[in-house]
């Protein structure tokens, strides 16, 4: 999921018309899934300071 990340620390979930677009850097990033990909990386145990996911959050907290 992390390497998924956008530039500007989110993240996307793409578009309905290209459907057939596998890359996720495709598309620009979107609040909601930014929003929901923190919640899950928060759930598996990590926070902005320590955890797996840490720095990913970092990286969105600082948007």
């Amino acid at each position: 999921m992390a390497k998924a990340q956008n530039t500007d620390g989110g993240f996307a979930a793409g578009t309905h018309a290209s459907q057939n677009l596998m890359d996720p850097h495709a598309s620009p990033s979107d609040p909601a899934t930014t929003a929901m990909v923190s919640m899950a990386m928060l759930r598996a145990g990590s926070t902005l300071s320590e955890g797996r996911f840490a720095n990913v959050l970092v990286q969105q907290n600082s948007c």
